[in-house]
């Protein structure tokens, strides 16, 4: 057997190694499209966890939840209450003296694939795509 078509036969060899990497590594992460609006995602998770953290310690402070997210954001530090990639402002509504929501609009299900999918979600987190919103209870002292 000579060189040329040994060479020849693993430069192919090489070529599908590569191809399958690549398509194992898209079955395992998803494509950098879901990859990104993963990330987003994240990003409206942590900026509804901040709202509901500002709004506990406002409703200690004062005694009552705060009225509006524009109540939340006149607190010193910087308190995100609009979505940053679509500029939509969070929402957030008092239900009653220790109830309150806050939603957004998601761009992917939480839950589905479980096994391959977001594992960064929170149980208390989950979410649907589109609009979802959450119900937080202020905690009592003990």
């Amino acid at each position: 057997m000579s060189a040329r078509p040994l060479g020849f036969w693993l430069l192919l060899a090489a070529g599908v190694a590569v191809v399958a990497t690549v398509i194992a590594a898209v079955a395992v992460m998803g494509t950098p499209d879901a990859q990104r609006r993963m990330r987003q995602d994240e990003r409206r998770i942590r900026d509804l966890d901040r709202i509901v953290d500002v709004a506990r310690i406002e409703a200690r402070e004062h005694g009552r939840l705060p009225a509006s997210l524009d109540v939340l954001a006149k607190r010193p530090g910087r308190l995100t209450i609009r979505d940053p990639f679509t500029d939509a402002p969070y929402e957030y509504r008092v239900v009653d003296a220790h109830r309150f929501q806050v939603c957004a609009t998601f761009e992917t299900d939480s839950a589905a694939d479980i096994d391959e999918g977001p594992r960064w979600v929170a149980s208390e987190w989950q979410h649907p795509v589109g609009r979802h919103c959450f119900d937080r209870v202020l905690e009592t002292d003990k």
